[in-house]
């Protein structure tokens, strides 16, 4: 099994807590060290794995409809 270093963390910059989205297509920007790779999950659904460019992991979320959301990532060890 693998461990993440105990200085990894992962940040969340986009959507920012509470944020208003008035389009149906939004990139979702989570900022992380290099020691893993990071999926993300809308509404209680299911995990989908987030791809990695430009020093950020990035998920173009698509097609939702307006209310609220709730949006969680995670790290997972390589």
């Amino acid at each position: 099994m693998s461990v993440l270093s105990p200085k990894s963390y992962i940040a969340t910059d986009y959507p920012s807590e509470y944020e208003k989205i008035n389009n149906c297509r939004y990139a979702v920007r989570i900022g992380t060290p290099d020691d893993g790779y990071v999926e993300v999950l809308f509404n209680n659904d299911e995990w989908v794995p987030c791809r990695f460019n430009s020093g950020y992991w990035r998920f173009n979320w698509t097609d939702f409809n307006p209310g609220e959301h709730n949006v969680v990532t995670r790290l997972i060890a390589p």
